[in-house]
């Protein structure tokens, strides 16, 4: 995938009434992404249990009282959210976390999206040594942004996800502070 030269998106903490958006850009980008990996019930299936409202509440309800908020929005220039990522800490070192998700629309793939949401977690959490994310083998999308944003492969593993065999790469970033 070739990159686009970078625009200027927005990024902001994830509120509740953004469950929706959300959902739809989850949807949209996992049926993208994955729909030549996975079969479309699988993607469906996901979609429904990960991205359901009462989880994605949940979710923003927990990340709206950390002191820093990791789950992240990123907005077009007329407001609309086109792409999200939600983090976590890794373990009791507090500057190792990892990105649980990290999606943007189809039509803004490669135009500097997940490069914002990356840049904003940075900015918010400057003490984080290292960044780590489990990624689908086949997702050539996904590992070619790790890997333009200098993700190194660190490990992998068999998963069984939703009744089908997949093998998860894991990326890590260690940056020196």
């Amino acid at each position: 995938m070739n990159f686009k030269p970078m625009n200027r998106y927005s990024v902001r903490p994830v509120e509740q009434n953004d469950v929706e958006s959300i959902a739809s850009v989850a949807r949209e980008a996992w049926t993208h992404t994955y729909g030549t990996i996975y079969p479309g019930e699988t993607i469906e299936l996901f979609i429904s249990s990960a991205y359901s409202h009462d989880r994605l509440s949940s979710a923003i309800s927990r990340d709206s009282e950390r002191a820093v908020r990791l789950f992240h929005a990123a907005l077009n220039g007329d407001g609309k959210i086109i792409g999200y990522s939600q983090s976590r800490p890794d373990s009791d070192n507090g500057n190792t976390f990892e990105l649980l998700r990290i999606y943007t629309l189809p039509n803004h793939l490669g135009t500097g999206v997940g490069t914002a949401l990356l840049d904003y977690l940075f900015a918010n959490c400057p003490d984080i040594t290292e960044l780590s994310a489990w990624v689908e083998s086949e997702n050539r999308l996904g590992r070619t942004f790790y890997e333009h944003h200098g993700f190194e492969i660190a490990d992998e593993k068999e998963e069984d996800f939703f009744g089908y065999r997949t093998l998860q790469i894991k990326y890590k970033l260690t940056r020196k502070l």
